[in-house]
């Protein structure tokens, strides 16, 4: 004697081939249950270490952003200081800075014509 099933739609069987289709029906559907209870474990430990994954990268990207932009800083501050020392010798030794730059100038178009 064959006992009656129930859940996805099951109607028991009554020799019927519909009855026989919807009885296979539903040992397919535990049997993907089953599958999927025994898949969820695996399924969330591998979500829990994707998460952990995207959590490191993402902690080191933050931390390398913050070190570019702290060296950006300190060389903006460096600029500065070169810009306002050049700007201060050139105001008081206008005549030296301008033979400087004549020569370097000269320098640098003989060096580019080789």
């Amino acid at each position: 004697m064959e006992a009656k099933m129930t859940g996805y739609g099951d109607v028991g069987n009554t020799g019927a081939p519909e009855s026989k289709v919807e009885a296979v029906g539903s040992r397919v559907h535990r049997v993907i249950d089953k599958a999927s209870d025994a898949a969820g474990p695996l399924v969330d430990q591998l979500a829990t270490g994707a998460h952990q994954a995207t959590d490191r990268v993402t902690r080191s990207a933050s931390q390398a952003s913050q070190a570019i932009d702290s060296a950006a800083e300190r060389i903006k501050r460096e600029h500065a200081k070169m810009v306002d020392s050049c700007s201060s010798y050139v105001r008081k030794e206008p005549v030296r800075a301008l033979g400087v730059a004549l020569a370097v100038g000269f320098a640098l178009g003989l060096l580019a014509r080789r």
